[in-house]
């Protein structure tokens, strides 16, 4: 991640090959924030939260260095920046365990992969809309989801 901070410093205004090392850095990010979001959990915890930004920023961001290129790696790196910045999960991604750190003892914890020893998959309204929207459109049982609805409730105070 910090690599992809230093890519967009733009070098000193100085240097004769300042533009074309620009030009570089620039393809070089492009590259970067695209492959993170196709081979990482990143890209996949953006799918989940925003299909919106993913399918308009992804799919057309080619390793070509241009304005329009830029400005979807721009956005997509906003989004990867805040993923892996925050301390938050954003449905599957991010901590789902949390504890406290006592510093007066010495103490250390080494994530072993895969970590992940159960997965459960819980629909958002967009996609559950989008179910219904595309099960109107055709008469085919493909796209069906399985297993038991949970109604989340919430109460004065709770959720």
């Amino acid at each position: 991640m910090a690599t992809l901070h230093v890519l967009r410093r733009k070098p000193s205004a100085n240097v004769a090959e300042s533009s074309i090392r620009a030009q570089d850095l620039d393809e070089l990010f492009i590259e970067q924030v695209a492959r993170i979001c196709r081979e990482t959990p990143v890209g996949e915890a953006l799918a989940w939260q925003n299909p919106g930004i993913l399918q308009n920023n992804l799919t057309t961001l080619e390793p070509v260095n241009n304005r329009k290129n830029r400005r979807r790696a721009d956005a997509l790196f906003a989004y990867i920046s805040r993923y892996v910045a925050k301390n938050d999960t954003i449905g599957f991604f991010g901590p789902l365990c949390w504890g406290t750190i006592d510093q007066s003892t010495r103490t250390s914890f080494v994530a072993q992969e895969p970590a992940l020893g159960r997965r459960e998959i819980y629909f958002e309204s967009w996609a559950v809309d989008e179910l219904g929207v595309r099960d109107q459109r055709t008469s085919s049982d493909t796209v069906r989801p399985t297993g038991d609805i949970v109604s989340h409730h919430c109460s004065r105070g709770r959720r």
